[in-house]
Formats: structure tokens, C-alpha cells, sequence
């Protein structure tokens, strides 16, 4: 079967509450316990963007990043605010439509009551019609009108759209036989299509042995100084602590004296008033009750495992989650003898009646005062507690889906295609109200369908060259990006299209580069218009040039990549803004400036899915940065290099040379040359060299010197020295913006490669030269070493020009 779950339930305000808890964990349970026959796919909510990055990154180990979908609307969408209405009904017919588009045998939702205050979308077989099963917490606010819905219009009307939803499904999925019952007797619901799943709890809660440090730590943290009752959770009235705090006054004396209470968890600050005034009434002292803060999950499982009892008084649950934390963390529990903590605790002599607090008083001292029964209660606990785990649960899930087979079996037939379903999604969107339908609200619709709906029928491969199209630097990072591009489009992968893309720094979003690819491949087709880019879960965004102020402000578009399961890699060329910044600039303000600016890129690249370094050396140095400034948000990053190759002689044009080349070229055949490339740069040593060569020629010895490359930045007195230099034309040349084929000819004719750089991403004349055969001198550096391992003749890192001389 192919199985859609909606996660929204771990994306919405619930997933800091246990239904968002409860939403991943039955996820993984469904997805380890599927068999081969069944095809999971799990739907996230776009409009929910902050959570997505997550949640691929806990599904990661159980399902393939290809099998995460999600869908787009347009938002804000939440059911408070009654403006939201026609954006509201237009996502329920995006998500319905979407989810059809996928052909799914069933449609599991994990929590069906979202979107009151967020941008949850939840509706069944409204437009588009799906077989649906969704999980039943509870029937507390129907149960308990008074408290919550009586009060509250807006949430009332919410809560009873969201109960006629649970009628349109197929198969309610209750977490206890507590909930179930609610379900058949509450919502009138057929007996028949109700199964109880039940729940379980994180593998993280597991009796552990605590140090005495990390006790007295925790101690000291949380204000104990005794042995210790515990309750955790939520705190809104039903949780019964009001009636707790009573029973644990009515304790006898010696019992008050030797233990408190901890109430924990991130109680309001209102609550926490209240319940303070509560004991005070109760002639409690203030030390006798602890309140803690935010308890993290590590802190938490060591409560457990540290109290003498856990006491859950509440009075309705749909399972009672901390009750079963407790328990698996070998923790003595006692609680409610009402709705499903009987299910969960499993032995009657534990439960007390949750309206008295003289009974919750007594079950306390009963099982404070006789440590073999409280051992022995918690021993059975721990015990029991094995009977819930998430892989039972999503086998109870998935048995009670394939007991219906019948019923949710997609009908292949007459399926609407991909245009049909489009039309479909604008005709229901037309007979909206359409008061809020302005040009900005359909125009972003309209991009909402477009992403969710992709004409492609094959991934692409979304190749950016931003700086090509916007500005070409002509740098060696530009002639590294040609090369490869022309490679990628004259062999594509079999599964993929090759589209060039680009974009400013001014406008959200990419377009393809057809006109340039046009010129680039010289097709001679006429101007073309460049479209917005069309994206799909199987594409693959790469940043192949490196356009930083054009990358920095993009970021928000890799993370809609991201988040729709493109993976975006960024090439890294080197890190040495970084290392050496008054390589690039010489003021010491400018140089932080410099630095800065660079960090924010790398951050963006980063953040990507992937960084691929055109070394090992880059690679490690970019791995080191990321570790001292712990720098990645992204925890599934990863970091891969490849070396370049050269081709110049493959990607030389049949063009005359010019005549001056000619009359250089025919001139260095007759000396013994030598060569270096490379942008006129402080860092790239070819001032050092050129002294050397003074030196030489000082002492009559006839060679050339071949200087190769476009004026950088910090070398203006060495281009001045260079233009008024007596040997310029004779012994000394300095070539500028030269073509490849002048390049190939250069190699050709020059009898060695010098390469002084101090500094390099990878240092690709060394390869252009190796495949000439020609000799290599090379400064000593670690990706020189790299490069051209034993193949090159290296001289020290020294300053001085003798030792090039030498």
C-alpha cells in the first residue's frame, strides 16, 4: 500500500506538547515495522518552513530524503483571524489536490485538531478525494464544554469543523481504549473503524546510574534539598494540581518533613502564581514545593530516575505519556483511577480517586511509608512498560490499515493528470468567496500550484553561474566554471537535465540562463526570455560559481530547496579571505570587513546539504572553520572535495592569434622560458619571482620570464615596476585578459612552470603544465604538495628571491 502521513502534528504549535512527540515517534514506529509491500511517503506542511529541516533530519536514518514531500500554500492561514478565510479554503484545495497528485491508498493524519493559531491546513475528501485515517487523541473539549469551549466562540466553532473532519475519515486510530471509547461515544462514531494503537515513549527514558556530582548538580540547579515527589507536564486544570498540592498537605508531619514536591516542566508564570497561593492557603512553606524552569530531556530522565515517587492526578487523558516516561525510567508511579491511566499502570492498587485529595494523600504516605511495596511497585512498572513501544504501535497501525484493504485501495482508474488537476484546483479556487482574492493573493496561488505541481518530467540539475551572466570576473574560478559547465551540458546524467541558473542581488528567486547558454554553446537561436526556474523534490541545485553578494542574499531560496528536498551543494574554492586577509586588502578595518563578508557567505554555503572543496586541503580547512566557530546550523552537512582537471586545447576556438602574440611566441622559442599564471596578486608571488629573475639576469644569464595573468589587488607598485622595466619585451613579458589558445601556445613553447603562490584553493596551472610535460617549481605549500605530490621540484617559504633564483 502507499501510505500518505501527514506530519503536521510535528510541525505545528503541538510539536512542543507530546502530540507533536506522538506525531514523529508513531512515524518512525509505522515506517520500521512497514514490509516491502507498503510505500511510506511523509507530507510536510511549506507554510510551516521552520520545522521542516528538523524533521528531515530525525527521519533521516528511517526513510529516503525522496520520500519527504511538501506542499505549498499561501499564508497566513491560521483559523483566528476570520481575514485568513479565502487563503484558508484555497490551501485546503492546494493540500487535497496535492495529496491526490501523489496517488496515495491511504492518507494517515497525525493529529487532525491544527491551525487554530498556526498555519496548519487539515481537511477530508473536501475537494479531491482521498481514502483518510487519522489518530484520536482524546474528546476532552467536547467532554469538558464548559472549559473550553463555552467561553470561546472562535475556538468552539475551530474545534467542532475539526470533529466533522474525524467524520470523513475512513479509520479513527485511538491512543488508548479510553480514547477509543471517546471516539464511538462522543463523536457517534462506528465501533467498527475505531482501533486502539496505543502509545509509547523516546528510547531516552531508561533507568540510568547518576553520579552523586550530577545529582547534587541537579539538586543545586532546581532548588532540592530533600527526597522528592514528582508531576510533569502540561498544567491547565484537568492535570488536578491544585487537588495534588492539597493531598500533599494533608500528609502526615515526619512525611512533609523529609520530602517535596517538584512540579516541573516550564509552568507560566501566572499558574506558577496560583499554585503558589494555593499551598500558601494550605500553610505549605515556600521550600516544601519546587517549581522548576524549562527542564531539558537529559534533566528530565534524571528526575525520573531520582524521585521517590510520581504522582499523576490528573482526572482525563487520552494515554498520559509522563506516567509512562516514569515508568521506563524505573520510577514508582501512582495515579487518576479515571479514563486511561488504569491502561497505563496496569495495577488498581496504584490508582486513587483523583476529586479527593484526602485519597491522593493516602495512596502517597501508603507507598512512601512501606519501601518494599513502592520498590516492588516500581519493578512491576518498568516491567509493564514494555509492553508499549513505537514499533508495536505502527504494527498496530499498519494491521488495522491492511484489515481495510478493501476500503483504501486507490482506484487507479479515470485518474486525473497532472493539467486536469491543476484546472480542477482553479475552478474550486473560483467558487471561493473571493473578497480577499486581490492580484498579490492569486499571483502568490498561482506559485503555490507551480511548486507543488511541476510541468518537469525528469530532475534537473540546476547549475548556477550568477557571476557569468551578471559579471565575468575572468578569473581562474570563472574559467574553472566554464570548463565544467561545458562538460556537464555535452554529458548530462542519464536521470537529469542540465539547466544553467542565475540570479541578483536585488530579486528573490532564479531564472534559467537560456540566452546565455545560447551564446555560450553557440546554438544561434534568437533571444530568448529567461523563465523562473521550475523546482522539484528530484532536482539538484550546484553552485558551481561563486558569487557571494548574489549568494548571501539567495539564502532564503536554498532554504525553500532545502525544505522541498532538493539538495543544494556549494563549490568552495578556497578559504583564504579567511587565513590571510591583508592578502586582499592592506587596512586593517577593510581586512575585517573583508573577513566578515566572506564568513556570511561561507555560513550560507554551510548551510547547504553539501560543500564540495576542490582539494583535501580546502576541504580540511573548511572543516576546521566550521568546528572552531561552530558555524553549521545544519547538522546533515556534509563536506567532499574533487581535484580539477585542465583541458585547454579542448576548449580552444580555431581563431587567428594576434600579431603581437606571434612576434612573443617566436621570441621565447629562442630563450629558454619560463612561466607563471596567475592574477597579479600580493599573495601569488610573482614580485618575489621577478627579482629573482633580476638577479639572474645580473649575472648574464639569458632566460625569459613569462608573466600570465590580469592586474589584482595590492600589486600596484609591481606593475608599475613591471611597465618601466628595462627587459619588458625583451626578457621580461607580462601577458593580460590572453585567450586559451595564446595560453596552450605559451605552454607550448616555455620550458617550465613557476608557481610562487602562498596560497591556493587548488592551483590548476600545475595540472594545465603537467600535461605538457613540462618541469614545475613550486613553493613548498600543502595543496601544491597536493596537487603535484612528487612531480614538482618545491623551494621553502621564504620571502627572499635568491631562493627562487637558486
Amino acid at each position: 500500500m502507499r501510505i500518505i502521513i501527514d506530519l503536521q502534528g510535528a510541525q505545528s504549535n503541538s510539536r512542543f506538547r507530546g502530540i507533536g512527540r506522538y506525531s514523529l515517534s508513531i512515524t518512525k514506529g509505522i515506517i520500521k515495522t512497514s514490509s516491502s509491500k507498503d510505500e511510506i511517503f511523509v507530507l510536510l506542511n511549506g507554510m510551516l518552513d521552520d520545522s521542516i529541516e528538523g524533521i528531515r533530519e530525525e527521519l533521516r536514518e528511517f526513510i529516503p530524503a525522496s520520500r519527504i514531500k511538501v506542499w505549498f500554500g499561501y499564508s497566513p492561514v491560521n483559523f483566528i483571524d476570520k481575514e485568513n478565510k479565502f487563503k484558508r479554503e484555497t490551501a485546503e484545495i492546494l493540500r487535497e489536490a496535492y495529496i491526490y497528485s501523489l496517488h496515495p491508498d491511504l492518507l494517515l493524519i497525525t493529529s487532525m485538531v491544527e491551525g487554530y493559531d498556526d498555519e496548519s491546513i487539515l481537511s477530508v475528501n473536501r475537494h479531491f478525494h482521498t481514502p483518510a485515517a487519522s489518530i484520536f487523541y482524546d474528546a476532552i473539549p467536547l467532554l469538558q464544554a464548559d472549559k473550553y469551549l463555552t467561553d470561546n466562540d472562535i475556538y468552539k466553532e475551530f474545534y467542532l469543523q475539526r470533529v466533522d473532519e474525524f467524520r470523513h475519515c475512513n479509520l479513527l486510530l485511538g491512543i488508548s481504549q479510553s480514547a477509543c471509547l471517546e471516539a464511538i461515544d462522543t463523536l457517534a462514531y462506528n465501533s467498527k473503524n475505531v482501533t486502539n494503537i496505543n502509545a509509547a515513549v523516546d528510547d531516552k527514558f531508561i533507568p540510568i546510574e547518576i553520579s552523586s556530582s550530577r545529582r547534587q548538580e541537579l539538586y543545586k540547579k532546581f532548588g532540592i534539598n530533600k527526597k522528592f515527589l514528582l508531576i510533569t507536564g502540561a498544567t491547565d486544570e484537568r492535570k488536578n494540581h491544585h487537588r495534588l498540592i492539597e493531598g500533599f498537605s494533608l500528609l502526615h508531619q515526619d512525611i512533609k518533613n523529609n520530602y517535596q514536591l517538584v512540579i516541573a516542566g516550564g509552568i507560566p508564570y501566572r499558574t506558577r502564581w496560583d499554585f503558589m497561593d494555593h499551598a500558601k492557603k494550605l500553610k505549605l512553606k515556600k521550600s516544601q514545593i519546587i517549581f522548576t524552569d524549562w527542564v531539558e530531556d537529559e534533566e528530565l530522565v534524571a528526575l525520573y530516575n531520582l524521585c521517590e515517587l510520581f504522582v499523576y492526578p490528573s482526572w482525563h487523558e487520552g494515554f498520559g505519556l509522563p506516567v509512562l516516561e516514569a515508568m521506563c525510567c524505573g520510577a514508582a508511579a501512582i495515579g487518576a483511577n479515571t479514563t486511561s491511566i488504569p491502561e497505563v499502570i496496569g495495577d488498581s492498587n496504584a490508582l486513587f480517586d483523583p476529586f479527593d485529595p484526602k485519597a491522593i494523600s493516602d495512596k502517597i504516605a501508603e507507598y512512601l511509608r512501606d519501601d518494599d511495596k513502592r520498590l516492588l511497585l516500581a519493578k512491576s512498572g518498568l516491567k509493564r512498560s514494555e509492553m508499549f513501544s513505537w514499533d508495536i504501535s505502527g504494527k498496530l497501525l499498519l494491521d488495522a490499515i491492511h484489515s481495510r484493504e478493501d476500503i483504501f485501495r486507490h482506484n487507479d482508474n479515470n485518474l486525473l493528470t497532472r493539467d486536469e488537476i491543476v484546472d480542477s484546483i482553479i475552478n474550486h479556487i473560483s467558487k471561493l468567496e473571493s473578497k480577499y482574492a486581490d492580484e498579490i493573493s492569486l499571483l502568490n496561488i498561482s506559485n503555490a500550484i507551480s511548486l507543488n505541481h511541476p510541468k518537469l518530467t525528469k530532475g534537473q540539475i540546476l547549475v548556477d553561474i550568477s557571476e557569468l551572466v551578471n559579471h565575468d570576473a575572468k578569473s581562474g574560478i570563472q574559467r574553472v566554471v566554464r570548463n565544467i559547465l561545458k562538460e556537464m551540458l555535452s554529458n548530462p546524467p542519464k536521470d537529469y537535465d542540465i539547466r544553467a541558473v542565475y540570479a541578483s542581488k536585488d530579486t528573490f528567486g532564479y531564472r534559467y540562463a537560456d540566452n546565455f547558454i545560447n551564446d555560450f554553446i553557440g546554438s544561434g537561436k534568437p533571444d530568448l526570455t529567461d523563465e523562473p526556474i521550475e523546482i522539484s523534490s528530484d532536482d539538484i541545485f550546484l553552485a558551481l560559481d561563486m558569487s557571494p553578494e548574489v549568494q548571501r542574499y539567495q539564502a532564503q531560496t536554498y532554504r525553500l530547496f532545502k525544505n522541498m528536498g532538493v539538495k543544494v551543494s556549494f563549490i568552495i574554492y578556497d578559504l583564504l579571505t579567511q587565513s590571510h586577509p591583508e592578502w586582499f586588502v592592506a587596512d586593517p578595518d577593510c581586512q575585517k570587513s573583508v573577513v566578515e563578508n566572506f564568513e556570511k557567505w561561507l555560513e550560507v554555503a554551510t548551510d547547504a546539504n553539501q560543500t564540495i572543496s576542490i582539494s583535501q586541503h580546502t576541504a580540511d580547512e573548511l572543516s576546521e572553520w566550521i568546528t572552531d566557530r561552530k558555524k553549521s546550523k545544519n547538522s546533515s552537512h556534509t563536506i567532499d572535495f574533487f581535484h580539477m582537471g585542465a583541458d585547454l586545447a579542448g576548449d580552444i576556438i580555431d581563431e587567428e592569434l594576434p600579431k603581437e602574440s606571434k612576434e612573443v611566441l617566436s621570441v621565447l622559442q629562442n630563450k629558454r622560458a619560463f612561466l607563471t599564471v596567475g592574477t597579479l596578486e600580493a599573495r601569488k608571488g610573482q614580485e618575489q619571482t621577478l627579482l629573482a629573475f633580476e638577479e639572474l639576469w645580473s649575472e648574464d644569464i639569458d632566460i625569459a620570464l613569462v608573466i600570465v595573468g590580469k592586474q589584482g589587488w595590492l600589486v600596484e607598485e609591481l606593475v608599475d615596476r613591471i611597465k618601466n622595466h628595462p627587459e619588458l619585451g625583451k626578457r621580461l613579458f607580462w601577458l593580460e585578459g590572453i585567450s586559451d589558445k595564446y595560453l596552450e601556445n605559451l605552454y607550448s613553447v616555455c620550458d617550465c612552470l613557476i608557481s610562487p603562490s602562498e596560497g591556493e584553493g587548488f592551483g590548476l596551472p600545475l595540472i594545465e603544465a603537467a600535461q605538457h610535460k613540462m618541469p614545475i617549481i613550486a613553493r613548498d605549500i600543502e595543496v601544491f604538495r597536493e596537487v603535484a605530490k612528487e612531480h614538482a621540484y618545491y623551494f621553502k617559504d621564504s620571502k627572499k628571491p635568491s631562493i627562487i633564483a637558486d
